[in-house]
């Protein structure tokens, strides 16, 4: 089996418009996924944008190479049922800051793996790579050179937004930001 995870701090709007560019030029579909309760719906890269302006809560999307297998109880059925998709967080803007998400996927088929491959260095040449994090209450920094960031994030950071990792309560900060 073949990993690929990739992190990164972006906004929404961004991430829609990575995931319908790679629809049209892949021929790919997309599920969406919100929690409490789960649901599960295909949509097509139309309906991406009304994902960023709230119709749907936030949540989660799956990108496949075949029709996804359609209905499913919850994100463990559609992993199971929809092996090799390609999955990617989308970002929600708080009153915490923007949380960082992750473009992942784990399969052993050539064809997915290759697609997925092409997927992930779109999203690394839309994206730079490096980052300090920061803890808030000693305010000890390191340097992170895998952390990545879109300039929408960037330029949102610099508006004094924090960008929070997947977990855990450091900060990111970008360079020149």
């Amino acid at each position: 089996m073949t990993d690929i995870c990739t992190q990164f701090h972006a906004l929404p709007e961004e991430v829609t418009a990575f995931v319908k560019q790679c629809m049209e030029d892949f021929d790919l579909y997309a599920v969406a996924m919100k929690f409490f309760p789960f649901e599960a719906t295909e949509v097509s890269a139309e309906e991406l944008g009304k994902i960023t302006e709230a119709s749907l809560p936030p949540g989660d999307l799956a990108l496949t190479l075949t029709k996804p297998k359609l209905p499913v109880k919850d994100q463990l059925n559609f992993y199971n049922k929809n092996p090799g998709h390609l999955h990617i967080s989308l970002p929600t803007k708080d009153p915490e800051g923007l949380r960082q998400v992750a473009l992942s996927t784990r399969t052993d088929d050539p064809e997915l793996l290759s697609i997925w491959k092409k997927v992930d260095r779109r999203l690394k040449g839309m994206t730079r790579a490096g980052a300090f994090v920061m803890n808030p209450d000693t305010g000890a920094r390191g340097w992170q050179r895998t952390f990545r960031y879109t300039e929408g994030a960037k330029a949102m950071a610099s508006t004094g937004v924090p960008m929070l990792p997947v977990a855990g309560w450091n900060l990111v900060l970008f360079p020149d930001s």
